[in-house]
């Protein structure tokens, strides 16, 4: 299930509650907010089908959990290729293997990827571009987990500089430069509608010591998107955001285990 904000049709907070075995409900969303950027309204009759069509996509995150699913979604609704960025590399062929079943038409390429790495990601950006000559939408999914309390006294004194580090640089510092190179590349294409879609988080508006450096990595996202959007929509490049709850992904194993689901 999905709350969405129709009246504001760029920097998009979409949330979505937990849907246990499956990531469904976060990539459906995912493809309403790239449609809120394609159409005039969400109700728009063309539907996903013709936002989805023969385009290129680039997708952070996309080797597992909801950037992987987002990806089946692309391929069953016809994209032309799908560009996955992820730092984890030992599932690239099995994931080229499954969307290529899903569909033989769309190309998918694999390249292991670093976020908080600028200029990895700058050469992902324009290889993508260089190959395929457009980028039309994007979805930054690739994120990383707080690292869990260790004790039950404050949790905050036991973030350490490294982990707090790696944390912003992942899940803030790489959603960054993912739009600013995607934006580099989508201002020296066509005009022509465009989005970018951001993966931040439920935990950007909840308290927890459990995920307070998660949330504030979540947080910035939130805000930066805002922003973005607000300076790319004369330039017909639209940002949005969406902010899942807890969804049954590997990740969803650091702030709830099995267990006691």
């Amino acid at each position: 299930m999905s709350c969405l904000n129709q009246d504001v049709m760029d920097g998009l907070v979409t949330s979505v509650d937990w849907t246990k075995g499956q990531t469904a409900a976060a990539t459906d969303v995912f493809l309403n907010a790239m449609r809120v950027a394609n159409s005039d309204s969400l109700l728009d009759s063309i539907g996903t089908q013709m936002t989805v069509a023969a385009k290129v996509f680039t997708v952070t995150g996309g080797a597992s959990g909801m950037g992987l699913a987002a990806c089946r979604l692309l391929a069953q609704k016809g994209a032309r290729a799908i560009s996955i960025g992820d730092f984890n590399d030992k599932n690239f062929e099995n994931v080229k293997q499954e969307l290529n079943g899903i569909n033989p038409d769309t190309a998918v390429e694999t390249t292991q990827l670093d976020v908080s790495n600028s200029a990895q990601v700058a050469a992902w950006i324009d290889g993508v571009v260089t190959k395929f000559g457009a980028l039309d939408d994007s979805l930054n999914a690739a994120g990383v987990p707080q690292r869990p309390p260790q004790s039950s006294g404050p949790s905050v004194l036991e973030e350490t500089d490294e982990s707090w580090r790696r944390t912003m640089a992942v899940n803030i510092d790489g959603v960054f430069y993912c739009c600013r190179e995607q934006v580099r590349a989508m201002m020296t294409l066509p005009s022509a509608p465009r989005s970018i879609v951001n993966i931040a988080s439920m935990g950007s508006f909840l308290h927890s010591g459990m995920m307070y450096g998660y949330g504030t990595s979540k947080s910035g996202v939130v805000h930066l998107s805002a922003n973005l959007a607000q300076n790319l929509r004369p330039f017909n490049i639209h940002v949005n955001t969406v902010c899942p709850g807890a969804t049954d992904t590997p990740m969803l194993d650091t702030f709830i285990p099995p267990s006691v689901r």
